[in-house]
């Protein structure tokens, strides 16, 4: 799964979904957010806009 933290939204309550996600069968929990700027080595090469990822919303 993948959740994009907006802003005023409680970091800790994006992670407990995360967490609830995970516990519940799902394999891979990714929490974005826009004001940090590193990126995991694994997901260097990856280049997706916002309009990609929520566009996988409509399959």
């Amino acid at each position: 799964m993948i959740d994009i933290l907006s802003p005023g939204q409680s970091q800790t309550k994006v992670v407990r979904n995360i967490l609830h996600c995970l516990t519940h069968g799902t394999q891979m929990g990714w929490l974005i957010d826009p004001e940090e700027k590193p990126v995991p080595n694994f997901a260097s090469a990856l280049q997706l806009t916002v309009g990609q990822i929520f566009s996988w919303l409509e399959d």
